[in-house]
């Protein structure tokens, strides 16, 4: 995966990004923490999971992080992997909780010993970084403590800041998402204000870089990075611009 240069360098995000994990974890922690049973079993938007099942999931995505190297070869076998891990682990929020302070301890003693540039294994068959996967973990923290929080009625974000990792770092996997190479290339220039991050559709599916390459594309000014990314890729708000409508289509839904 090539680095993605700019304000946040690969080597920075590798060691801020986990920084930016434990913070927003321990958010979510407290979230969780404050469920009642009747909030545990309600219903969570945008899914067809419980805010339990919701919270189960978030526990199986840091296991896969640390004793879990199962991966999902398409994104239809995402969804397939996720049921399972939520039937395995069953509805615990407390042993949810203590098992993902668990896996954040343990990333917190290896990561000095990974290199920046390694790559692992991600669903779809692509290979992410750390700094992807702390992009990564962001992201579902944000999606999902959404969910919960709109579920029992309160509210949960990740100030738009944080989530430049995200962006520049594991934005890149979604070309496992894509539906179909494009032909003629076909860009979108997102206008972040840490600056421009390029997708770029072609034969050969996509491509993530930072800045605009310049030429004819489509351009989308983001104000809120997280608003952005509960719209897309999330799905999490109603996308009302058509042009990041269009963006959206290009992939199958998270």
């Amino acid at each position: 995966m090539t680095e993605l240069t700019g304000a946040m360098t690969l080597e920075r995000a590798h060691v801020e990004g986990l920084e930016l994990v434990r913070v927003h974890t321990k958010r979510f922690v407290a979230v969780v923490n404050d469920l009642d049973a009747q909030q545990l079993a309600a219903p969570a938007p945008s899914s067809s999971w419980t805010v339990g099942e919701v919270v189960a999931h978030v526990q199986s995505v840091f296991l896969r992080y640390t004793v879990d190297r199962q991966r999902a070869a398409t994104p239809a076998e995402v969804a397939t992997s996720n049921a399972r891990d939520i039937e395995t682990l069953g509805v615990d929020a407390p042993a949810a909780v203590v098992s993902i302070e668990e896996q954040l301890a343990f990333l917190d003693t290896v990561v000095a010993l990974i290199e920046p540039t390694q790559e692992f294994p991600f669903h779809a068959g692509q290979p992410i970084t750390m700094a992807g996967g702390w992009g990564n973990l962001l992201g579902e923290l944000l999606a999902h403590g959404d969910d919960i929080a709109r579920a029992v009625g309160t509210t949960f974000t990740i100030p738009s800041a944080d989530l430049e990792i995200m962006w520049r770092f594991a934005s890149p996997v979604l070309r496992g998402w894509v539906r179909s190479p494009q032909q003629p290339p076909d860009s979108w220039v997102l206008h972040f204000p840490f600056g421009a991050i390029q997708f770029v559709f072609d034969a050969d599916g996509l491509t993530v870089s930072p800045g605009d390459s310049g030429g004819h594309g489509h351009h989308i000014a983001v104000a809120d990075a997280a608003e952005l990314a509960l719209a897309f890729p999330y799905r999490r708000r109603a996308i009302t611009d058509p042009v990041l409508a269009a963006l959206a289509d290009r992939f199958v839904s998270l």
